[in-house]
């Protein structure tokens, strides 16, 4: 399976193919994962391996919590902090496909200019008319239905 692996600011980061692991992060619970082989100084647990497991951060606190078994767990912060981010990308078919068509990823606040003359209406004649909900519709019987 081909990876495209990117740094934060946008170069390319080599890849060597996969291997599965697993992550002991409780005495009793080892987590397997497949992790993609790179070329990095550090290695990092993405959100799909936290989302995978049921894990929740903490940040307050600095654990993470198992929630099928509410474990906590403990965690030490990072002797280096990480300055840029790291993304992760699959090349899919659905990717291209959005590439081909930005548009249905990018919201469009304004209305889009009409190419065309046409313009819909509708004739009425009179004022507008109110009208209160009928009693079927509010939950109340009309006096036919009772047999008044």
């Amino acid at each position: 399976m081909a990876y495209d692996l990117l740094a934060g600011n946008g170069t390319p980061i080599l890849t060597y193919g996969a291997q599965t692991r697993r992550v002991a992060l409780l005495p009793s619970s080892h987590f397997p994962w497949a992790f993609v082989v790179a070329d990095v100084k550090q290695a990092n647990l993405g959100m799909d391996f936290v989302a995978a497991h049921d894990l929740l951060f903490d940040p307050r606190r600095r654990c993470l919590l198992h929630q099928p078994s509410a474990t906590i767990i403990h965690a030490e912060p990072c002797a280096q902090p990480t300055l840029s981010l790291r993304t992760l990308r699959q090349a899919t078919q659905f990717e291209a496909l959005l590439q081909e068509f930005p548009l249905l990823t990018s919201p469009q606040f304004a209305p889009p200019r009409v190419q065309h003359g046409v313009q819909h209406s509708i004739v009425t004649a009179g004022p507008p008319v109110l009208r209160s909900a009928p009693a079927a519709a509010l939950g109340k019987s009309s006096r036919c239905a009772q047999g008044v």
